[in-house]
C-alpha cells in the first residue's frame, strides 16, 4: 500500500496536481445484475455476480474517461478500490487534465459538475432519465435529530455536513475544493415524508445508472484519501474467545466483507494507474540486495545487477558512442546535442523515458523512436530512511546529476572526486553544512548544563536530524561530554566514551529510536558484551539514590499473597528459569 501511494505521488510530481476527484460506486440494481438473477435468488447474496458486473462497468468508465474524454483530455489517472463495512465496492479516482481542458473558472466547473436537481423537460426522454437518475441516486438524507438512524449520523451529529447552504454561484476555496452552486428553485425530491431540495444534492454526473460523485480539487494531499489505509490500517474487529478460562481472551482480526473476499477470489486489481511506474533501486556501492531462490544458488554473472549499477553501465556505453561521434568536433553546442541524443542529459529517474529496463536480462535498452505511447513510463526511486545520511544524499544527487557512469562519478564536482556523497551534495549547493550541530552542543557545555542533558541533546539531534558529521562532533567533544563518568568511576577517557555512547543509545531506544549503528555505523563503538558498571547505572538513569531494597521486598511479598495457586506456580516456574 505504501508503494502504491508513493507511485501515485510520483505521477503527480511529474505531471502536476490532480483536477478531479471521482467516486464510482456499484449499483446492486444494475440491469446486468437483475437480468441474471434466478427467481429464488436475492441480489445481495450474488456477490460474485456483483463484482463481475462492477469490474466490467469500471473498465467501461475508464474507457469513457480516456478515449471518449467526457471530462476532456486525460493527462493521467490513478484509482483505488475500496470496500466499506456495508459491503459493495466503489472506486476513487484522481484525474489530471491537460492544460487546455483544466477547470480554471467557475463557469467551467459549472459546465462539468452540477449540485442541483435537473428539471424534467416534457418531450425530452434523455433529460427525463437524467433527472430521474439524479433524484434516485444522488440525493443525500434525510438526516438529523428526527432521523438518528441515518448512516451519516455520528454521535448525534451530521458527519457529512448536509444540508449544504444555498449558494447563488460557484466559488473557489483555499483548501482546493470549490463551493458549488446550489440555487433555490422549485425542484425537490420527497423521501420519508421530507422534501429535499438542492441543499441535499451530492455533486455528481448521472451516467452508468449509478452514483458517481465528482469533485474539483487541486491538491496533491488528496492522494492520502485514496491510500488512507496505510495510515489507519485495515478494518478490524475484536473477537472474544470463550474458552472457559478465568482470563478473557481477545483476538484482533481483520474485518473482511463478502464483496471484498469475492473481489480477491476473482483476482481483480485493487489499484490502477495510467502510467507504468518503474521503481528504481538506490544503494551504496557493493551494498545492493541479491536475491537467491530457496534452495538454489547464484548461477548468473549479473545476479548483483540493479537498475542503478546498469544505469552506470549504460551511460558508460552511450558515452563511448557519443565521444566517438564527437571526434574532431570541439563545439560545446554540438557536444550538448550529441550527449542529448544518447541520453546523457537524463538523470536516473528520467532515464526510463527513453530507455527500457528488461527485468529478465537486467539491461537498459533504448526505446523504439516514433513508437506511439499515450502514457509514458515514470521512474521513481525507493524512499530512503534518513538514518543513513550517505544513502539519502546519494538519492538526492541522483535526482540532479545526469549521465553518471559510476559511484565516483556521482561524487565528482568540478573534476574533483569528493570523499563522501555528503561533501559532493554540499559542494553542489544541494544541502547545507551541519555546523549548527557542534555549535548547539558547545553552547550547552558552555552554560554548565548537566552532562547527562548534553548527551540527551546529542541523542535527540542524532535521531531527528541525522547530521552527517556526527562522528567528527563526537570525537571532538566526547571528552567534555563524558567528564562526569570519568569523575564517578575514575576511569580512562576511552572507557568513559564507551559508557557515554551506551547512554546515548539507551536514550535513542527509550524515545522509539534504534541502535547507534542505524544512524552512523562508525559511531557504533560499543562492544557486544559490554555491561554498564553498577556504580554508574543509577547516575545514567537520572536517579542518584539507590532503590530501597527492603521496601521492594515488602511490596513483592504483598503482591505474591494476592496470587491464586495456579498463578503462583506459574510465577515460581518463570523466576526459576530466569
Amino acid at each position: 500500500m505504501t508503494q502504491k501511494y508513493s507511485d501515485a505521488i510520483s505521477m503527480m510530481v511529474a505531471l502536476g496536481k490532480p483536477d478531479l476527484f471521482i467516486t464510482f460506486s456499484c449499483n446492486s440494481q444494475w440491469p446486468e445484475i437483475m437480468e441474471n438473477l434466478k427467481p429464488h435468488w436475492n441480489r445481495a447474496d450474488q456477490i460474485i455476480l456483483q463484482c463481475k458486473v462492477f469490474h466490467v462497468k469500471l473498465r467501461d468508465f475508464i474507457d469513457q474517461l480516456v478515449n471518449h474524454m467526457i471530462f476532456g483530455r486525460i493527462k493521467y489517472y490513478t484509482y483505488s478500490i475500496e470496500f466499506q463495512k456495508r459491503g459493495l465496492p466503489h472506486a476513487h479516482f484522481l484525474i489530471g487534465l491537460h492544460n487546455q481542458d483544466k477547470l480554471f473558472t467557475t463557469q467551467q466547473v459549472d459546465h462539468c459538475i452540477s449540485a442541483e436537481i435537473p428539471p424534467e423537460i416534457p418531450g425530452d426522454p434523455h433529460q427525463y432519465e437524467y433527472s430521474r437518475m439524479v433524484k434516485q441516486q444522488t440525493i443525500h438524507g434525510p438526516c438529523g435529530p428526527d432521523f438518528s438512524n441515518a448512516p451519516c449520523m455520528k454521535d448525534g451529529h451530521r458527519s457529512k455536513n448536509y444540508p449544504k447552504p444555498l449558494q447563488p454561484a460557484t466559488a473557489f476555496k483555499r483548501n482546493g475544493y470549490p463551493v458549488y452552486r446550489r440555487s433555490l428553485n422549485d425542484e425537490f425530491v420527497e423521501k420519508d415524508g421530507v422534501r429535499l431540495n438542492n441543499q441535499w444534492v451530492v455533486f455528481t454526473i448521472a451516467i452508468f445508472l449509478c452514483h458517481i460523485n465528482v469533485e474539483y480539487c487541486t491538491m496533491i494531499a488528496v492522494a492520502k484519501y485514496l491510500f488512507k489505509y496505510i495510515f489507519k490500517g485495515v478494518c478490524q474487529a475484536n473477537v472474544q474467545l470463550r474458552l472457559g478460562d478465568e482470563i478473557q481472551n481477545y483476538e484482533a482480526c481483520r474485518f473482511l466483507t463478502a464483496p471484498e473476499a469475492g473481489w480477491h477470489l476473482l483476482e481483480y486489481e485493487t489499484h490502477g494507474n495510467s502510467h507504468s511506474i518503474l521503481r528504481l533501486s538506490v544503494h551504496l556501492e557493493g551494498r545492493q540486495n541479491v536475491y537467491v531462490p530457496a534452495g538454489g544458488r547464484l548461477q548468473r554473472s549479473n545476479a548483483g545487477a540493479t537498475t542503478l549499477t546498469e544505469w552506470f553501465t549504460s551511460n558508460e556505453e552511450q558515452k563511448r558512442l557519443a565521444d566517438a561521434e564527437l571526434v574532431g568536433r570541439s563545439s560545446r553546442r554540438k557536444r550538448l546535442q550529441v550527449y542529448k541524443k544518447y541520453g546523457l542529459d537524463l538523470t536516473y529517474p528520467q532515464y526510463c523515458q527513453r530507455f527500457r529496463w528488461n527485468k529478465n536480462t537486467k539491461k537498459w535498452t533504448a526505446r523504439e523512436r516514433g513508437a506511439p505511447h499515450q502514457f509514458t513510463q515514470i521512474g521513481r526511486m525507493y524512499t530512503i530512511s534518513f538514518r543513513d545520511p550517505e544513502l539519502v544524499t546519494l538519492r538526492l544527487l541522483l535526482l540532479h546529476v545526469p549521465g553518471c557512469t559510476s559511484f565516483d562519478n556521482v561524487k565528482t564536482v568540478e573534476n574533483e572526486v569528493k570523499a563522501t556523497f555528503v561533501e559532493a551534495a554540499i559542494a553542489r549547493g544541494l544541502i547545507t553544512t551541519d555546523e549548527e550541530f557542534p555549535n548547539t552542543i558547545r553552547e550547552a557545555l558552555g552554560q554548565n548544563v548537566d552532562l547527562r542533558e548534553c548527551r540527551t541533546i546529542f541523542a535527540y539531534i542524532l535521531q531527528w536530524n541525522q547530521p552527517a558529521n556526527a562522528l567528527s562532533v563526537w570525537n571532538d567533544l566526547k571528552d567534555r561530554l563524558c567528564q562526569d563518568i570519568v569523575d564517578l568511576l575514575h576511569c580512562t577517557t576511552d572507557e568513559a566514551a564507551i559508557i557515554g555512547l551506551f547512554h546515548i543509545q539507551s536514550i535513542l531506544r527509550s524515545n522509539g529510536g534504534e541502535a547507534l549503528a542505524r544512524y552512523d555505523r562508525d559511531l557504533a563503538q560499543i562492544p557486544g558484551d559490554f555491561i554498564v558498571p553498577d556504580d554508574i547505572a543509577p547516575h545514567l538513569e537520572g536517579d542518584d539514590d539507590h532503590v530501597d531494597q527492603i521496601l521492594f521486598d515488602e511490596l513483592l511479598a504483598q503482591r505474591l499473597l494476592q496470587l491464586n495457586p495456579q498463578q503462583r506456580s506459574a510465577f515460581d516456574a518463570i523466576v526459576q528459569d530466569l
